[in-house]
């Protein structure tokens, strides 16, 4: 019986080295889907062996060899998805023609591949092109904007210019990640019709306002503009109820007040506005925002791990021509964004993005109070508010965000004392309140609140009780009440001090004539005493003459 099978998976388990083997289709002639990924194959890729493969997965390996070779194969080759990330690739797309013709999807993420974008990308259709974290030059082509890929990713490469006028003008677009390269100048609006969904522009040297028309994008779910040199006020309000559920703008120069529009964002859970000039009160209608807790959109997430289609999920990218393919969650690449949480840096990739709930509005110049109405937002997981001017003292309603693993009140002007209502907030992680003007005991060392060390309560001369080493019951706390004082307190305290008086004069004097009774009437106890008196009374007073002596000689040595 022979075997002829359609599929091959040596992936994830498999332990391959060596080249790649080239008569794989010599034995496997009916073969259209192989995947080798994540091996330690070397060398170079035996081409002329691969013409009848609709899809070939090379990914996470140690290949080297020319990416042009892949584009001087003939015009017969069947390949349609290709996925070559993580290896060795060298070599660049200049003076190249038909470039990408045929492909449906080109995965070339993380290798060295190098030379400016040919013109021909624009006449090109392509469910996903990733040429990300590479050493492309030059800048983006024109045309770029009205190519026909629907998921366009760039990032980390070393591009430069300014971008397209025209660079979300394809209306079938539904990812454009250009983030972290060189790109300069100001930000073109966007048409009307643009059907993107998530933008990632961060980490370049954009400049000047940003356009609002990027807002007015009707299926926007995430965006990312931060750390660039972007200015003016931010603009927030679109017009209409936004579907915006991730919104990065860190690391600008934006001022202004935080517009109240931002309250109409009802499926907003991740806010980064941390690291700017903004100013003025935190809009108390701010509970509003991420009112709406879209269910279905994360229950589509979970379903299209399974079979590689959703929204925000990279799998899709991925697997979009191959539908039928099931393969796990954690084998495959995805789309991800950087978010300050927990006090530190990280990557979240699409399948615990949305799974986060952040305000981060630290490192700006707001003042006023905080909220009480952030209570209402039980939803959190981080929330940020230190180096900013804020005053009053911290909600009592903040213990009700049940579900924070990350509270920062530090480096403000807060006053009061610190809730005793917060030890009920049992999942932190991050606690911090220092740099204040808190007074009063700090927390009880229980449950997490154990695991937080003076620092989170450095700053607050006024703040008392462990970590810190300053106790709440000191000399200052026993020492008799100031007498400055006026009306009923300085009253009561009166009565108190004559009660007081009186009972020490009272013991004296019962005291005293007690004894005097006592050896009237008893002559033996009397007799006793005259004869104690008599015997040691020389001796006691010798005593004390020469102690009085020797402490006088000592004084006049000194």
């Amino acid at each position: 019986m022979k075997i002829s099978p359609y599929l091959i998976y040596l992936t994830t388990i498999s332990v391959d080295s060596g080249e790649v083997p080239n008569d794989i289709i010599t034995k496997l002639p009916n073969l259209s889907l192989l995947n080798l990924s994540k091996n330690y194959f070397q060398g170079h890729v035996p081409w002329e062996s691969m013409k009848n493969l609709f899809t070939l997965d090379l990914s996470s390996n140690y290949i080297t060899d020319d990416i042009q070779k892949i584009f001087s194969m003939s015009s017969d080759y069947l390949i349609s998805y290709l996925d070559l990330s993580n290896n060795k690739f060298y070599g660049s797309f200049t003076n190249m023609t038909n470039l990408f013709a045929g492909y449906s999807s080109l995965i070339f993420s993380n290798n060295n591949i190098s030379g400016e974008l040919p013109l021909g990308i624009c006449n090109t259709s392509f469910e996903v092109l990733d040429i990300s974290n590479n050493k492309l030059t030059g800048v983006l082509p024109d045309c770029i904007g009205r190519a026909d890929i629907w998921a366009l990713k760039l990032s980390a490469n070393y591009l430069e210019g300014s971008l397209p006028s025209e660079i979300c003008a394809k209306s079938s677009r539904w990812l454009l990640d250009l983030s972290d390269n060189k790109l300069s100048g100001s930000i073109p609006p966007c048409s009307n019709g643009s059907s993107l969904q998530i933008i990632d522009l961060s980490k370049n040297n954009l400049s000047g306002n940003f356009p609002i028309s990027w807002l007015n994008i009707p299926d926007l779910k995430a965006i990312d503009i931060g750390k660039n040199h972007l200015s003016g006020e931010l603009p927030i309000w679109n017009g209409s109820e936004s579907n915006l559920k991730v919104l990065l703008a860190r690391d600008n120069t934006f001022g202004g007040p935080i517009s109240e529009h931002l309250c109409q964002f009802k499926y907003l859970r991740i806010l980064d506005l941390s690291h700017n000039n903004l100013f003025g009160q935190i809009p108390s209608c701010i509970f509003d925002m991420g009112l709406k807790d879209d269910s279905v959109f994360f229950l589509g997430i979970e379903l299209a791990y399974s079979f590689g289609i959703g929204e925000l999920n990279y799998t899709n990218f991925l697997l979009h021509i191959s539908k039928s393919i099931t393969l796990d969650r954690d084998e495959l690449p995805n789309f991800g964004l950087e978010l300050m949480s927990k006090g530190r840096f990280d990557l979240y990739w699409s399948q615990i993005l949305l799974l986060e709930r952040i305000i981060d509005l630290s490192s700006n110049k707001l003042v006023g109070n905080i909220p009480e109405e952030i209570g209402q937002m039980t939803w959190l997981i981080t929330l940020n508010l230190s180096n900013n001017y804020l005053t009053g003292a911290i909600p009592d309603s903040v213990s009700k965000l049940r579900q924070l693993l990350s509270l920062d009140l530090s480096h403000n002007s807060l006053t009061g004392q610190i809730p005793r209502e917060l030890t009920k907030l049992t999942s932190l992680e991050v606690f911090s309140v220092a740099y204040n003007n808190l007074s009063g005991p700090t927390l009880d060392l229980k449950a997490q609140f154990g695991t937080f060390d003076n620092r989170s309560y450095e700053g607050n001369p006024n703040l008392c009780g462990p970590p810190l080493s300053k106790s709440c019951f000191s000399y200052h706390d026993t020492k008799l009440p100031s007498q400055n004082k006026t009306g009923n307190d300085q009253g009561g305290e009166s009565i108190n001090f004559l009660i007081l008086f009186g009972s020490f004069a009272l013991f004296f004097v019962v005291s005293f004539w007690g004894l005097i009774t006592v050896l009237y009437f008893k002559s033996n106890w009397r007799y006793g005493l005259f004869n104690l008196v008599d015997e040691y009374g020389d001796m006691i007073y010798v005593r004390v003459v020469l102690f009085v002596r020797k402490i006088r000689a000592a004084q006049r040595n000194n």
